[in-house]
């Protein structure tokens, strides 16, 4: 029995099990598909002394960088008093948190699926039937990951945390930022770009490492083509990040999504676990989402700015 994830499709408007395929047509969040679903083969995803430090970035500088006014102080402010009065907070953030740092998203017009088909590069089909192919697409990623920083939202969730106001982040991102920022509790539910690994050994490389190997990284043990951690369509979640995700967001007060669509599952299902455990849910993101109307706050506008005044508003630290 293997554990696997549902995704939304990205051209459709369907749920679909990976990786067995069976799909169904989902215009909200359905509460059947809050947890992982067992699929059976046939059936129809600091300082070494421990020290915390600042980033040498502050996250007002960041925002003061951005090149998008704000004007929702009410919002923030209102956001900023959920967060202070809904302990314990846990935040969930997407693609939209990294934009600010020059990472395109995935499904905007201008994302990254409006230029790829992700069935032809980001499956783990794709992978095992052309790898080259699949690291042509990872290395322009890579190229851009390896200097990209923390901007001004995740600086703030770094801050949060630090003085005790958010929990954990629970990031569907494979970028690392929120580890860069300085958070300290980053639950990575579909991987993470800072390791590759091979499929025919099991020896791993470092992001450094498969830089350095690019155009197509080969393992330096057997040869065979590495493989980037991330969760790719067709491959099963992570079992245990994503039960710990589902635990933190059942105890939490406070769901607090930043710059996601909300439509990849079974992430997608964490606000539907929030909900029904009693817990409040904010949205912070450009796009519209399935749980708008059932969130006790949305806020349309830039995450690095709108956290940053979340961060500034709480000040001084609880």
């Amino acid at each position: 029995m293997r554990v696997s994830g549902f995704v939304t499709l990205p051209w459709s408007g369907r749920v679909e099990c990976q990786p067995c395929g069976s799909a169904m047509v989902t215009p909200a969040a359905p509460r059947t598909l809050r947890r992982l679903r067992a699929c059976r083969p046939g059936e129809e995803q600091s300082d070494e002394d421990g020290e915390r430090k600042a980033h040498p970035r502050t996250y007002g500088q960041a925002a003061a960088r951005s090149p998008i006014a704000y004007n929702s102080a009410v919002s923030a402010q209102r956001l900023a008093e959920l967060i202070t009065a809904s302990q314990p907070c846990v935040v969930l953030t997407g693609a939209g948190v990294s934009t600010e740092s020059g990472i395109p998203d995935f499904r905007s017009p201008t994302g990254i699926w409006a230029q790829y088909d992700p069935m032809e590069y980001a499956t783990i089909d794709a992978f095992r039937r052309d790898p080259a192919k699949v690291w042509d697409f990872y290395s322009k990623r890579l190229d851009v990951l390896k200097d990209a920083e923390p901007n001004a939202a995740h600086l703030a969730l770094a801050e949060l945390e630090r003085r005790g106001l958010v929990e954990a982040v629970v990031t569907q991102n494979v970028d690392r930022l929120h580890e860069l920022a300085g958070s300290r509790a980053v639950i990575e539910v579909h991987g993470s770009i800072r390791t590759s690994s091979c499929l025919a050994c099991g020896h791993r490389e470092p992001f450094e490492r498969v830089v350095e190997l690019l155009p197509v990284p080969a393992c330096d043990r057997c040869g065979a083509v590495l493989k980037p951690d991330v969760v790719m369509f067709g491959e099963p979640m992570p079992e245990a990040e994503f039960e710990r995700a589902s635990a933190l967001v059942r105890g939490a007060r406070l769901l607090l999504v930043v710059g996601s669509s909300l439509e990849v599952y079974p992430v997608a299902g964490l606000p539907e676990e929030a909900l029904a455990s009693g817990a409040k849910l904010a949205i912070v993101n450009r796009s519209p989402t399935p749980y708008d109307g059932r969130a006790d706050l949305r806020i349309d506008a830039p995450a690095g700015v709108t956290l940053a005044a979340v961060a500034e508003a709480t000040w001084p630290p609880v």
